[in-house]
């Protein structure tokens, strides 16, 4: 995937903001994050945890790691009904302002 996370509101525990993601080398089972929406996470524990899909309730996609001064990385997954569906590593390059 390739694209852009907007991070608008951060305080001490909640993250809001949105995301516009396109798949690459024809990507397959990825999931819904390909388009844009918003998005909403917490911080816990020094990691955190994003969902692309908050308005869904069995298709979504969370990204879950540690952001740094270089951006965010970690690990994605598209969880449906029956569970996880697909998974996989991340880098999200943080850009200036």
């Amino acid at each position: 995937m390739t694209g852009t996370l907007i991070i608008s509101q951060i305080d001490s525990a909640q993250i809001q903001g949105s995301w516009q993601l396109a798949a690459i080398n024809n990507a397959q089972k990825t999931g819904p994050q390909n388009g844009s929406d918003s998005l909403s996470g917490v911080f816990k524990k020094g990691a955190v945890s994003i969902n692309l899909n908050p308005n869904f309730v069995d298709n979504n996609v969370v990204l879950q790691g540690t952001i740094s001064s270089d951006g965010f990385n970690g690990k994605w997954e598209w969880i449906g009904f029956a569970g996880v569906l697909n998974s996989g590593g991340f880098n999200a390059v943080r850009k200036g302002i």
